[in-house]
């Protein structure tokens, strides 16, 4: 169920400018200290080191988010917004369903459908949202110099 659902929204990221769906203003970090926390507190790090060493130890495919080069800052900024979008409905979707699941009786199903949609789509939006943070950093001193 959690692929599955993941799986529809993640074709969407990929085929559809759904990145435009959401206001500007929800990809900007407003409260950098909380996010901080958050992304230390449930140790977002691991999760963006195993992703490291499984999905994206392939250069050439880090290299469709981020070339490595100032110009690439703008494409990593909407691949970033595109990935937040593409597990952030999901996220909800599958919360919803969960607690429903746990509601009718499943709460073995439900219990595993939360703990795997935290993993899978919780702590990409987290990771998506902290890249965003430290990227609009490296962009206001680009735009000082």
């Amino acid at each position: 169920m959690n692929m599955f659902i993941t799986g529809i929204f993640a074709f969407a990221v990929f085929a559809l400018p759904v990145e435009n769906l959401l206001p500007n203003a929800y990809y900007q970090i407003r409260n950098p200290k909380l996010l901080k926390k958050i992304y230390n507190w449930f140790n977002v790090n691991l999760f963006r080191k195993f992703l490291l060493a499984t999905l994206w130890r392939e250069k050439k495919q880090q290299k469709k988010y981020f070339n490595g080069r100032a110009d690439g800052i703008e494409n990593l900024i909407m691949q970033s917004k595109k990935s937040e979008f593409g597990h952030l409905l999901p996220f909800f979707i599958l919360t919803f369903v969960s607690i429903r699941l746990i509601v009718i009786g499943s709460w073995q199903l439900g219990m595993a459908t939360f703990v795997i949609n935290w993993l899978g789509n919780w702590y990409p939006v987290i990771l998506q949202r902290h890249h965003r943070m430290r990227i609009a950093r490296l962009a206001r001193i680009k735009r000082k110099n």
